[in-house]
């Protein structure tokens, strides 16, 4: 009959560990933190933001916010409603009057229907009743980010994205 387990003497005991033996030595401790340290200066600076592109980004999310308020608007009330951008004075004018601001500091690029160009420098989102829109996008460029606001003209859904530009 084989054994399970091995017999220990009477006088025997187990190998202790010795208060030596347990827990890191302090040179253990001082490389992980300095791993730490390491690992922390190369992380921090890709994840500041500046003042203007939270900025920036603000803006693009506050400008996609109220072109699909305005594509809601004009399901809800059955009746067109149009959202024009100054590119000159850096405005959108609400269908409800209300005029978001974007950063001065950043660029700014509109492409439109051919029929919602008003001027040099003013261009509109139409939105129909049935969901459907003009179309086009809103670029808002600062330094190497881009934020993209894109109306799709058969379902009149906006979408918003916000990348960094390569070669800036």
């Amino acid at each position: 009959m084989r054994q399970l387990f091995a017999r220990v003497p009477l006088g025997a005991s187990r190998p202790r560990q010795t208060l030596e033996q347990s827990g890191f030595t302090l040179l253990e401790v001082l490389a992980v933190l300095a791993i730490l340290a390491i690992v922390g200066a190369v992380l921090i600076p890709s994840v500041r933001w500046s003042p203007d592109s939270l900025a920036l980004e603000t803006s693009g999310q506050e400008l996609a916010a109220a072109m699909r308020s305005a594509r809601a608007q004009a399901i809800a009330m059955n009746s067109e409603t149009l959202v024009k951008i100054n590119v000159e004075k850096r405005t959108a004018r609400m269908p409800n009057g209300r005029e978001l601001r974007m950063p001065t500091s950043a660029s700014l690029k509109v492409v439109a229907a051919r029929s919602e160009r008003f001027s040099g420098d003013t261009a509109g989102f139409r939105f129909f009743p049935d969901g459907t829109s003009t179309g086009g996008e809103i670029f808002l460029s600062l330094q190497k980010r881009q934020a993209r606001i894109a109306v799709n003209w058969i379902s009149g859904a906006t979408t918003y994205n916000i990348e960094t530009i390569e070669g800036r």
